[in-house]
């Protein structure tokens, strides 16, 4: 189990995302009284070997995320915003994407309760990041959102919230995919208009505010939608893991 944990460890430093999913493995290691005893690996465990599983499987071994430190300049940024009524949407530059909570979920959020709008602020990031990621790669981006606990997320890569750690480990499989690093800072709502139109769906304010912007927003995938909102995150299962890993293969 060391040995195994270490190795993973050793690739972190060059597949950085990769650290939040060696938490499961961590706990269990820290479990044991001697490192060569047995461990019985559970979903949790289980689902973060799948995670590697499936990254390795696509990986080219070459890409490195380069490290950040001091002020950050960042390639692409992006806003995103939540609506507790109508839906979520983002913005990157001239380009722009919009989803409605009903084409997205089907029984609403209420399960979750009080961290119903951080679910929902993270939304629209996962999302943003799977469609432009192809074109950020081994670059990075830098979100600005207007909900703080979306922001900590983000950045912290955990949540004890089950459906949000579910958009975490995709946006991190993102991530890895693509090379890139991916950091949220928070702006007050008043600094966010654009994409707070978009999620409530006043797309007037896109005609008047960027005019050259492109006449349609950007598709979202329907299989995106489906991994991400519809279907149980199940790792282990072979039919979910395939669903996974043929998402973000688009270029």
């Amino acid at each position: 189990m060391e040995s195994l944990v270490g190795k993973l460890a050793h690739a972190c430093k060059v597949v950085r995302p990769g650290k939040t999913f060696l938490r499961h493995l961590y706990q269990k290691l820290s479990q044991t009284a001697q490192p060569y005893h047995h461990i019985s690996f559970n979903m949790p465990v289980r689902s973060d070997l799948m995670w590697w599983a499936l990254f390795l499987r696509s990986w080219n071994g070459v890409s490195i995320l380069r490290e950040y430190g001091g002020p950050q300049q960042f390639s692409n940024e992006i806003w995103t915003d939540a609506s507790g009524t109508f839906g979520c949407g983002a913005v990157w530059g001239k380009r722009w994407l919009q989803a409605s909570w009903s084409s997205m979920y089907k029984n609403g959020l209420g399960e979750v309760g009080e961290d119903g709008i951080t679910l929902k602020e993270l939304v629209p990031i996962v999302v943003a990041c799977a469609v432009w990621g192809p074109q950020w790669r081994q670059s990075s981006a830098l979100v600005h959102c207007d909900n703080e606990g979306a922001v900590t997320v983000v950045n912290s890569g955990y949540s004890k919230v089950e459906k949000m750690m579910h958009l975490l480990h995709c946006l991190f499989f993102i991530r890895a995919q693509f090379s890139m690093e991916v950091k949220a800072i928070h702006v007050p709502g008043k600094y966010n208009g654009l994409v707070d139109a978009i999620s409530c769906n006043n797309l007037s304010v896109i005609s008047s505010q960027i005019p050259e912007a492109a006449a349609k927003k950007e598709v979202i995938p329907k299989k995106l939608v489906k991994l991400l909102m519809k279907e149980r995150p199940d790792w282990t299962s072979a039919t979910w893991s395939q669903l996974f890993a043929n998402c973000f293969q688009q270029e």
